[in-house]
This record gives C-alpha cells, structure tokens and sequence, in this order.
C-alpha cells in the first residue's frame, strides 16, 4: 500500500491554496476599490449632499421669487450656501462630482452678482418720477432678469451633482 499523497492528483493537493490565493485577492481589491470611492466621495457625503439641498433651496426661492435684492443674499444662511459647496468640492476626489460641485458655487456667485442694491425711491404724489429713477428701476429689472435666468440654469446644475452623487454613493455602499 502506498502513500496515500501520492495516490491523490496533484491539481486535487494544491486545490485549496490556489482557491485561498484566489479569494485573498478578490478581497483585496475589492478593499481597495472601496476605499478609493470612499476618498472619491469625500470626508463626509452627508455634508456634502444637505449643502448641495441648501443651493438647490436658494436657487429655487430666486427663481420663484423673480430674484433678490442684495438684503436677501446677506443673510447667513444664503450668503454661506456658494462658499460651503465650493470648500466641499475641494475635498471630494470624484472629479465629475468636483467639476459639478463647482459650477454650483460659481452659479450661487453669479447669482449674488446679479442681485441689485436695495433702493429707497420715493415718489411724491403728483410729480413725475425722475428719469434717472426710471433708468435706474429699468436696470435693476434687467438684473433680476439675469439672476432669474442664471438660477433656472443652476437648478440643473444642482441636480447633475446631486445626481453624480447618488452614483458615487451607490458605488460606495453597493446599493
């Protein structure tokens, strides 16, 4: 009777260390594939989507409103929404996320931009109103026209980062 090793194939031997080295392998990189959409998606995706929420907020209230005056955009919560998406672009690694990212701020910037001064025009009951008063109102118009047109187009700015981000999420958690 002979060895009972070299009775058995040797394809049948080494069966179990080449399926180990086959499954370590698939597991790292796996590992590996996770954790570079984990640094793809940022310190903190959560953070990441309420302030991509606050900039579709804000451009949807300037949009159904018919624009803002300067006042409006000096408020806390309006005036962070451009600065904190534009920092959170910074730290995500997803370049398509980044790109969108950005041109969400630039869009919240452009709004402000176009928002004009508030003015106190007073009219006296009876006189004309002063031409420089109806230049001056006639401008102010066509930059509200300009701020609405311009938060109309970071309306789908906004949902092509939101969109990216749910990409870049579903990839991370597998869902």
């Amino acid at each position: 009777m002979g060895d009972v090793l070299t009775d058995v194939p040797d394809v049948v031997k080494f069966l179990p260390g080449w399926l180990a080295l086959l499954l370590s392998g698939y597991l790292a990189l796996r590992t590996w594939r996770t954790q570079r959409l984990r640094r793809a998606l940022g310190p903190d995706g959560e953070a990441v989507r309420e302030a991509l929420v606050d900039a579709r907020r804000l451009l949807e209230e300037v949009c159904t409103r018919g624009g803002q005056r300067v006042q409006w955009f000096q408020k806390d919560e309006q005036r962070e929404v451009g600065r904190v998406v534009q920092d959170l672009a910074d730290r995500v690694g997803d370049k398509k996320l980044r790109r969108a990212m950005t041109a969400v701020a630039g869009t919240c910037a452009e709004v402000f931009a176009f928002a004009p001064p508030n003015r106190i025009m007073v009219a006296v009951a009876g006189q004309p109103e002063h031409p420089s008063q109806i230049e001056q109102r006639n401008r102010d118009q066509a930059q509200l026209a300009q701020q609405v047109e311009r938060a109309h187009q970071g309306r789908g700015e906004v949902a092509t980062a939101i969109t990216r981000l749910n990409v870049v999420e579903r990839r991370v958690t597998g869902r």
